[in-house]
């Protein structure tokens, strides 16, 4: 048995070497090992408070389940240094907690959040597979079956078509202040070998977007957005951006 060192009730300690898988977790502390790939991360902020809230990841185990992690603002500065994504990580002593609807980002309804306890190092020398890909990517038929479900985000890449209603044959002119007032930008994008889809970016997304796409001497024509989500706009499938979305654009992309 555990005792915090704050005296409050011990928390009961799993044997030595075993290993909890994500389908596992359940609410509350958990002291064992978790064993990961570390997907993506971000910073997630109070849009109203404009107050950090913490910092926000997207895992993934050795089965493929995906899970929400989160680090309190007062954590962060102790583990942000070992983090990098596409890194495979153990992970002991940890808290299950209530995955909140508005900052949800992928199926599983527990959030696995690091405790007072908690210790992350790289996993070296592991001779179990974990998913190798650093960006997740679907096709047009599984954005469309996941459509409006309170399933995993993924990321989205192709050939811009029109910017904001604008073709790319000459660079189109960006208003940031209608874009600012509008709170969105509208992107056509087509991925490989499937149909064009609108791709709405909102937010901090639509300004990255700006301020990135203006950087370029020449218009770039690929674009990659992170962590999308699906939904049904004006009858028609498309893709939204998140609080965790990044943005990043070039002229071709090999991953």
């Amino acid at each position: 048995m555990a005792t915090k060192p704050n005296g409050k009730s011990p928390v009961s300690s799993a044997s030595e070497g075993k290993v909890m898988l994500f389908r596992d977790i359940t609410l509350g502390p958990h002291e064992t090992q978790s064993r990961f790939r570390l997907i993506h991360f971000w910073e997630a902020w109070n849009p109203i408070k404009k107050t950090l809230i913490g910092l926000e990841m997207l895992l993934i185990d050795e089965q493929g389940t995906v899970i929400q992690g989160f680090i309190s603002p007062g954590r962060i500065e102790k583990y942000l240094s070992k983090m990098k994504r596409g890194s495979v990580y153990k992970f002991d002593n940890f808290y299950g907690t209530s995955n909140k609807t508005s900052y949800r980002v992928s199926e599983h309804a527990v959030t696995m959040s690091f405790s007072w306890n908690s210790a992350l190092s790289i996993l070296q020398d592991s001779t179990t597979p974990f998913e190798e890909d650093r960006f997740r990517f679907h096709s047009y038929e599984a954005f469309a079956a996941n459509c409006d479900l309170k399933g995993d985000l993924y990321d989205v890449v192709g050939h811009m078509k029109l910017v904001n209603g604008q073709s790319l044959i000459k660079p189109p002119v960006l208003d940031e202040v209608e874009i600012a007032k509008a709170r969105h930008l509208l992107v056509h994008v087509q991925s490989h070998d499937g149909p064009v889809m609108k791709l709405y970016l909102w937010d901090q997304a639509a300004r990255d977007f700006c301020k990135k796409f203006k950087a370029y001497e020449n218009t770039p024509s690929m674009l990659l957005v992170t962590t999308v989500n699906t939904k049904i706009i004006g009858g028609t499938l498309a893709l939204t951006s998140m609080s965790s979305s990044r943005v990043i654009m070039g002229f071709t992309f090999t991953l």
